[in-house]
Order: structure tokens, then sequence, then C-alpha cells
């Protein structure tokens, strides 16, 4: 250390000593008082004064000055009267931090002294620029030196001061373990020689006694004969009693003295193993799942939503350590969804938003990431918390500490670390936290690291369940939150960012604090690819299959098991594989009560309606619901929708429980897909599903456009505000072609030109197997129009309701275009409704928003499918692909 100071200190002197005469024609010289800070600074310790008090050299450098200012006014070349104020100016800021040495060697050095011994002025005013900057970098490049090793002393110093006070602890621990096992050895001791007496005091009971029954003998007394053997044989049952005693007694003892044992070779251990110099080991696998090693879907969208709280938790840190100011991520859904995933990609993502901080701002902490993965599960799933886990601290620390087993094989085996777990973590010192573990690992560069923690499976600790009660406070759940929080909070380095992920939500187990947090959605995933490439094999049906999983990893994992197995299999037997598969990976996901109302759930999924967080979907709460997805609003936890895959729906379906109750949401069952779709299947899905959507909401509700056609493009804007009277529908087809507009509605032709015996808006329709008349003002059917209509495809009549109080009745006319099918809106319009009336376009393929003009339309394209249809996108995809119009 002190050779790289003097380093530094001679090369600051070498710079300024370069620097020294070259100033010849400034307009001003430094002052005497800069010389003297200078010479002050270079030598540490008061230097020799003239009578003026400042340093013999300087003044001889000032007298030197003169006479160079002098000599530069008497030339009378104009070239050679330089001005090089700006350039003096930074050049005098480098000698006042600088060294000045004797004069002659400063003159000789710059050669402004010829062998006549007459003033030579240097008139090369580029040349002396470019030397004055290369001395002026050289000595800022020293200082900079001088500044990093001072730096370094001072983290050495601080890293010290922690590795002492860390020891000073566990060796206070370990003395408290000592001293608590000795004491043990004491209580036992004494309770062996209780005992002891005690039996000595029995014996002589029973000699006593024995004495007294002989007496009792001889004097022919029969009574006392009796008396005096229950005496001796209670006497002797006292003697045995006694000396049972003194053996549970030397028991107690024996395991005391163990107890200690274990206790001095804990802490020897354990503090022998964080004084060593540690590698960093990278955690077991949170998943060894076949999708482990899939390329990762929604990492952008991830990142964008870590972006600023990375930021400002980067700002913040060394500031303060305001709660409120540190953000802790937190990722909760059912099992199978990704958590365990996210947190194995979570450092790679904090290291994506720190490269994007550096692009900003200057970073303080490494891009480079250290992250420590915790779990809760398995093999490291909580012991017992009063004689094995002990507190909140110690838990977190000791298994960050034995994830480096690996890495240091060597050095846990030199110090006799426990080879398994269990033992392991019995044996960690009591003191252990996470600075120890920090210190070991980091060292030098602890200040500017920057650590990742993951704690996986939170719901495994004692008290998740009880995590919203005030008693939930004092269970290791909550305070094994409170300490990862601690870590993210603390003022000190290392830079901590940490993610915590658990099956149900746990913002209630930071009701009573006020830490910020940030709850992360959990990607679907959308594309089964390794490094680009698919992973699925080849199947007819694949696309379909895949979007009825929802995005659930797992359910693809067991399709993908399927396809293996059964590559050529129909859709049907191979969806048949794959809940198999899921029924035996999730089996509570099929034990729902036979009185449970599934309807309530799906028509929640359907509407899209926002549900409050622990609110019950009729009897069921649906963050308790496996193979479901929740959907949080804008990352409050508070309220969420309902992501619901096609394949849970199918598999309420098998159950004959459900079967009948769950019909009529069988939309497009899988044997319709053994043959290639038709253009009446596109409309025939299209007109059922708007039965469905209809459903979603209470017959009679007042209903948003924008809600009962959530996903849509809708316009014109006002549009989406327009209220109707949702009512449930009816499914029917005509055979004969009518008219959609609501002032002919349901008639084959002008309202001149009525069928015999049916009035205005009344049609003959096929439904539940029947011929049957309706109303269509009633509003009560959705009607299929016959092949070939001069009107919508199909087409349902719906009560509007205006702010001035006069309802009015329009149409909602579907038009389904399939594949290239070319439409102009004023057209479609033209020929299927009224002024008022809504258009609905429904297209198999991506195409541009029209313009309308500001006529009523409600868009559905390819890119609007997710959206839209929900859990029956699929049905929507795979329309897209063959059929023909």
């Amino acid at each position: 250390m002190a050779m790289a100071v003097m380093r530094a200190r001679i090369k600051s002197q070498g710079a300024c000593l370069s620097l020294g005469m070259r100033w010849r024609c400034s307009l001003q010289w430094p002052s005497t008082e800069s010389l003297s800070a200078a010479h002050e600074f270079s030598r540490g310790v008061p230097g020799r004064k003239d009578r003026n008090g400042a340093p013999a050299s300087s003044q001889r450098w000032l007298h030197a000055g003169v006479a160079l200012r002098a000599r530069a006014r008497e030339d009378n070349n104009a070239e050679d009267r330089l001005d090089l104020e700006e350039v003096v100016a930074e050049a005098k800021r480098v000698v006042d931090n600088g060294t000045l040495k004797d004069m002659q060697v400063v003159m000789r050095r710059v050669q402004l002294v010829d062998p006549a011994g007459k003033w030579k002025v240097w008139v090369n005013k580029p040349e002396l620029e470019k030397q004055l900057r290369k001395f002026v970098a050289e000595a800022k490049a020293a200082k900079t030196a001088l500044e990093e090793d001072l730096l370094l002393v001072r983290q050495q110093r601080k890293t010290g001061q922690r590795q002492v006070e860390s020891a000073q602890r566990q060796v206070e621990s370990a003395q408290r373990q000592v001293e608590s096992a000795q004491r043990q050895v004491e209580s036992a001791q004494r309770q062996v020689e209780s005992a002891q007496r005690q039996v000595e005091s029995a014996q002589e009971q029973e000699a006593m006694a024995v004495r007294r029954l002989a007496r009792a003998e001889d004097s022919g007394n029969a009574t006392k004969v009796q008396e005096a053997k229950e005496e001796v044989q209670e006497a002797k049952k006292e003697v045995q009693e006694a000396k049972k005693e003194v053996q549970e007694a030397e028991v107690k003892e024996a395991k005391a003295s163990g107890r200690t044992k274990e206790s001095e070779a804990r802490s020897s251990w354990c503090e022998k193993l964080l004084a060593k110099k540690l590698k960093f080991g990278a955690a077991d696998q949170l998943l060894a799942t076949v999708g482990a090693t899939w390329d990762y879907c929604g990492k952008e969208v991830l990142r964008e939503s870590m972006q600023i709280p990375i930021q400002k938790l980067h700002e913040q840190k060394g500031k303060n350590s305001d709660k409120q100011l540190h953000p802790l991520f937190i990722a909760f859904a059912g099992p199978g969804q990704g958590k365990s995933r996210l947190l194995t990609e979570f450092p790679g993502l904090v290291e994506l938003c720190l490269q994007n901080v550096s692009e900003r701002q200057k970073l303080k902490f490494s891009k480079q990431t250290t992250s420590f993965m915790i779990s809760c599960e398995n093999a490291l799933s909580p012991g017992d918390w009063a004689t094995e886990e002990l507190n909140a601290q110690r838990f977190v620390a000791c298994r960050m500490l034995w994830q480096l087993r690996n890495a240091n094989k060597e050095a846990f085996r030199e110090v006799g670390a426990p080879e398994t777990f269990a033992k392991f973590r019995v044996e960690c010192s009591d003191s252990l936290v996470a600075e120890d573990v920090f210190a070991a690992v980091l060292r030098d560069e602890l200040d500017h690291s920057t650590v990742v923690i993951g704690v996986d499976g939170m719901q495994g600790l004692p008290g998740f369940t009880d995590r919203s009660d005030a008693a939930g406070k004092d269970l290791p759940f909550y305070q094994v939150m409170q300490e990862v929080c601690r870590l993210v909070n603390q003022m000190e380095g290392p830079f901590v960012v940490a993610c915590v992920a658990a099956l149900q939500n746990v913002k209630s187990g930071l009701a009573g604090s006020p830490q910020a947090r940030v709850f992360l959605e959990l990607p679907r995933v959308t594309a089964v690819t390794r490094n680009k490439q698919p992973v699925l094999p080849g199947h007819r049906l694949k696309d379909l299959l895949v979007e009825d999983m929802g995005g659930h990893g797992r359910a693809l994992e067991c399709l993908l098991e399927a396809l293996m197995e059964m590559p050529n299999a129909a859709a049907t037997a191979l969806v048949g594989a794959v809940m198999r598969q899921l029924r035996q990976k999730y089996p509570d996901a099929t034990q729902i009560e036979p009185g449970a109302d599934l309807k309530e759930l799906l028509r929640a999924a359907l509407s899209g309606r926002w549900i409050l967080s622990g609110e019950m979907v009729g009897n069921l709460d649906p963050e308790k619901v496996e193979l479901i997805r929740v959907k949080f609003k804008d990352g409050d936890s508070s309220q969420y929708r309902i992501d619901l895959p096609y394949i849970w729906l199918y598999l309420m379906l098998s159950l004959s429980k459900f079967s009948d109750d769950l019909q009529p949401w069988n939309l497009m069952d899988y044997r319709l897909f053994e043959s290639e779709p038709t253009w009446q299947q596109w409309e025939e899905f299209n007109a059922r599903f708007r039965v469905l959507r209809a459903s979603a909401f209470e017959d009679g509700q007042l209903v948003d456009i924008a809600d009962l056609h959530r996903g849509a493009v809708i316009q014109p804007d006002s549009l989406k505000s327009t209220k109707v009277i949702n009512r449930h529908l009816q499914f029917a087809k005509s055979r004969k072609q009518l008219l959609s507009r609501s002032s002919c509605c349901g008639n084959p032709k002008a309202r001149t030109n009525l069928l015999k015996g049916l009035g205005m808006h009344q049609c003959v329709v096929e439904m539940t197997n029947q011929n049957l008349t309706v109303t269509l003002t009633d509003k009560l059917v959705l009607v299929v129009n016959a092949a070939g209509a001069p009107a919508a495809d199909a087409f349902l009549m719906l009560e509007e309701v205006r702010a001035e109080g006069n309802n009015h009745t329009i149409s909602e006319c579907l038009q389904c275009k399939k594949g290239n099918s070319p439409f102009i809106v004023e057209n479609e319009r033209e020929q299927a409704c009224d002024t008022a009336d809504i258009l609905v376009l429904l297209l198999t393929r991506t195409e541009t928003v029209p313009q309308t003009g500001g006529q009523r339309l409600i868009f559905v394209s390819e890119a609007q499918y997710q959206e839209y249809f929900g859990f029956y996108a699929g049905r929507a995809f795979y329309q897209t692909r063959a059929a023909k119009p």
C-alpha cells in the first residue's frame, strides 16, 4: 500500500516538473501562495521559508517569471507574444496541487537557458499546448491513482472491521452456547448427586424396614409383621425408583456433555469456514423439469416492468434505508406456472436493467450479479424452528452458505463442515447472518457488488396461512420476509435486489409494513423452443393444442410427453393423455366439490371483470384453484382478472359431476378438428361465442359495449361507453334468408311482404331441435342466417339505453369473413345495418383496422383473438389456417 501511494506521488511530481518553466509568455504567474501550497502539499511537512514567508525556491521562480515577461515584451515579433491565459490557467490548477523543485533544475529541464546563459523564448504555441495537456492528464491520472489507493485502504479497513465484528459475534455466540451447555452439565450433575442421595436414603429406609420386620417376627405379633413386610416392599420400590432417577440423570449429563462438545465444534468449523476466501458457487437448480431448458418467453416485458424499480433502488442505495424507497419484487401463482423459472432468470433480468441504467448514469455497483437462490421446498424445507432454524437471519444465511459447498469442497472438508444439509443446518453458528456470507465471498468488492436474492416456495414456511393475522408477525413466514427486506433496505453494501415467490398472494404478509413492493406477472409460454428451434414434434393440431394449454408451462410439458409417445394420435387421444398426466401432477385440481359453481368462475373469466383479492367467485376462491392463472391490475395485487386455460375447462368437462352443467361451454369439441374446418363452423363458432358472452353477465344487467366485446377494436370511441341491457340468449338457426337491419330484422323481405301468419320481427327458426316461431324484439335469441342471405351472417336485437331516457332497439349484425374474403365497411353496413345498428366484423386474418367515418363498428382480426376470445382463442386461431370462404 505504501509503495502504491509513493508511486502515485512520484508520478504527480514528475508531471509537474515537466510542466514547470514552459510558461514563458504568460500574462500572469502563479502567486507565492499557490507555490507555497504546492510546496507544502508535496512535502507533507512545513518547508523552508525566506524572509517574506515564501519557500526560497518559489522566490527564485517568481524572479525568473518577471524576467521572462519583460523579455517577451521587448520582443518585436508579434507572433512571439503569445496569449496563453487559458493554457496557463489550466496548468496553474495542476501546479497548485503539484510539486516544485529547484529553479536551476527546472530551467535546465525546459532549456530556458542557452549555453551562453541568455534567455530563450519558446514560441511554439501548438506544441506548448500539446505538452501542457499531456502533463495535465498525467497529473490527473496520478491524482486518480492516489484517490483509488486511499479508497482501497478505506474498503480494506471497513471489510476488516466487518470481519472483526462477525468474528466477535461468532465468538460471543459460541461462548453463550458453551456456557449454556456447561450449565446443563452442572444441572445434570446436581440431578445425579440428588438422585444418588435419594438412593442412599431409600436404602437406609429399606434397612430400617428390614430391622423392624425382624423385631415384629420375634414378638410374634402377626399384625406388626404384616405392616413391617409392607414397609420393606415400599422401601425396595423407592430404592428402585431412586436408581432409575440416577440412570436418567446420568443420561442427561451425558447428553449435556455431548452438546457442549457439539457447540465447541460447531463454533469452530463455521468460524474457520467464514474466515476463508470462499469462491462463489451457483445454487442448485430450482427447476428440474424438461421445460427448464426452453427459451424463456416474456423476458423483455418483465425487464420493462423491473426497469424503473431497479433504477429507483440503485439511486437510493446508500442514501437511506426508507422502506418505501427500496422495492421488493414479489411473484405468486399456482403450481407449474413459472415461479421457479422466473427466479432462475431473475439475476439475468437484473443485469439487463443495470445495463440500461449504466447507459444513462454512472453505476455505483457492478453490473454482474452474485445470486443466492434460497428454497423453502424439498431438501431445503424448513426444519423445526425452535431447535434447528432458530431465527430468520440464520435461516437465510445458512442456506446461502450451503449454496457455496460445491464450489468450495476442499474448504468445507478442511474445516469439518457436515456433508448433509440436515446436520449442516443444526450445526451452523447461532449468530450466522447474511453479512457473514457476503464478506466471505465478496471481500474487498463488498461495497461495489450487486447481490440477487431469490426465495422460492415461501408458502412452505410456518405461519404462511396466518400471514394476515396479527399473531402471524411472530411466525417464521413474516420474519423471513422482514429479513429479506432488511437486506434490501440497508444502507451498507452490497447492493441487494430480492424477489420472493409463493403459491398464493403474499401481500397480506406485508400488510403492516410500508415496504415498497413490485408484483411481477408471470409470462405465458407462447412458444415452445430451445435455442430458437421448435421443441414439440409436428402434428396437424399442434398449434391448437399449444394454445389450449393457455401458456401453462407444466401443461405444455405434459403435451410434449404425449406427442413424443403418440406422434400420430388424434387430438382427443392426445388431450386425454395430457389430462391423465395433469391429474397425476395436480390431484387437487380435480378435487373440486360437486356443489362448486364452476359456471360463475367461467363467467368471470369470459367477462374479464375485475375481482378483489380474497373475494369468492360463487363458492370458489380463484386464487386457490390449481391450473388457473390470475392477472393483477397494473402491478396492484388488490384486483385481478381470471386467465383460464381451455385445458382446465376440458378437464372439468371430463368429470361426470360437472359435464351436463358445463356442456354449453364446450365450443367446438376436438372431434370437429379431425377434418378441415369449414366456413359454416367459423360462423357458428362466433355465434355461439356471442351467446356465451351474454351469459357472462347477469340477465337484465346494464353493460357497456366495451365490456360486452372486451378485446375488440371499437369505433367510434363513443360506442365503447354506450350502454345496452344484456339478455341471456338462445342459439338458433334459420333455414330461410332473413334481413338483419333493425327496421325489419327477422323478416324475409321488406316489411310490406311479411310471411303469412308472421308479424314484424317474427321468424321461424330451428332451436333446441325444434322449429319455433320467435319474436326478435324480445331480444332473447341470436339467429344464424341461411347461406347467401343479403344481410348479416348472424344477428340479434339489443335495447340501447340513452341518456335522454328513451331507449332504442337496435340490431347487432355479425359478419364473418374467412380467408382472404374482401370487404368494404360501407358496403357491409349498407347490406346488413340501419344507421344506429352495430356491425361486428370477424376476420380469420390480420388486417388493418378500417376507417368508419363515425359509423358503429366492432372489429376483430387475428391480432385481437387472444384478448377477445380468451380461453377459446385456440379455436379461433385454428380457423385462420385452411378453411376456404
